[in-house]
């Protein structure tokens, strides 16, 4: 699995929903590409129930050219009604808990990019 083309893909959804013009727009996908989506690594596995509903918003980045990252960040409500009540994870926690996920799906049999270890993959982040 190419990580860094789902990482590229992640972006430029990520910019591509940035620059609509739409307040509010719902994307569905699957739980695994949501993890690269939103950065978002604090439940393992998909970590995303069927049908469930999450809310995210747009970090400030102080630019608004085409390189930045478009950054998204669960809202303390949605977070909430998910039971979460504590703040999110910091930028360094997500990026362990990325490493911790990768590393278990490569346990589970998920071929990492020829070449490349998980630690290869965590860096390119």
């Amino acid at each position: 699995m190419d990580f860094q083309k789902i990482r590229d893909r992640a972006l430029y959804i990520r910019r591509w929903l940035k620059a609509r013009p739409e307040k509010e727009i719902v994307v569905v996908s699957h739980g695994g590409f949501l993890h690269f989506l939103t950065d978002d690594w604090e439940d393992g596995s998909t970590g995303w129930a069927n049908t469930e509903c999450r809310t995210y918003e747009f970090l400030p980045d102080g630019n608004d050219s085409e390189l930045e990252d478009a950054m998204i960040q669960e809202t303390v409500e949605s977070r909430q009604c998910r039971g979460k009540f504590g703040p999110p994870p910091t930028r360094a926690s997500q990026k362990e808990l990325c490493g911790l996920i990768l590393q278990g799906w490569a346990d589970q049999g998920y071929a990492i990019r020829e070449g490349n270890s998980v630690e290869d993959e965590i860096k390119l982040r």
